[in-house]
């Protein structure tokens, strides 16, 4: 059978059974016991995500250092550091900017992507073909022969990445979900080269 009283008639029946004084004490205890074991919880939570975080780090830094060993010298390089400070042509943000989310969100193959994509402060010259796209800007590539992507595509794919929309805690979707972050990637610097971003 279901207890049908409510807390306040249990509390009013325990004052008139026992003393207010007994009532508060063992009000005060639980909530004493209570209040220790929330403390011990959120001390246990902030240690598990404190170690999760340098988990993370400590493998991002070894995928840099396996992948593109020069990346702490590059690091250093003022070049780089200036070249940070300039604007990315795709998501027309700062580029230290987009370097410290994915620093931040240890996104080991952004930070790559990042640090590859500075030439050592070399501007080369570009010798390919170019074409006038429907703004009347002139681009390079031989025209818009694969799929166009805005830069508004672009900003949602790097906030989708930002917010942790290319994560997920099941293998199999976490697989199918960077292949498709990695082939928007690739389909982002290809347009890049061929003039086919709007």
């Amino acid at each position: 059978m279901p207890y049908s009283k409510t807390p306040e008639q249990i509390d009013r029946e325990q004052r008139e059974e026992w003393s207010d004084e007994l009532v508060d004490l063992v009000d005060g205890r639980l909530r004493q016991g209570t209040a220790a074991t929330i403390n011990q919880l959120r001390q246990q939570v902030t240690a598990l995500q404190t170690h999760i975080a340098t988990q993370a780090k400590a493998t991002m830094m070894a995928s840099l250092d396996r992948d593109l060993p020069s990346w702490r010298a590059q690091n250093e390089d003022q070049g780089f550091i200036a070249w940070l400070n300039e604007r990315d042509g795709l998501s027309a943000r700062l580029r230290m900017e987009l370097l410290h989310n994915a620093w931040n969100a240890c996104d080991a193959s952004r930070v790559l992507a990042i640090f590859r994509g500075y030439s050592g402060g070399q501007r080369q010259p570009y010798n390919g073909p170019t074409f006038r796209g429907q703004d009347g800007m002139l681009y390079r590539g031989s025209g818009p022969q694969g799929r166009v992507i805005t830069r508004q595509a672009i900003d949602e794919h790097h906030q989708k990445i930002i917010r942790g929309g290319y994560n997920s805690p099941d293998p199999a979707e976490q697989r199918r979900l960077t292949a498709e972050k990695d082939a928007f990637d690739v389909a982002m610097v290809e347009a890049a080269k061929e003039g086919r971003i709007r």
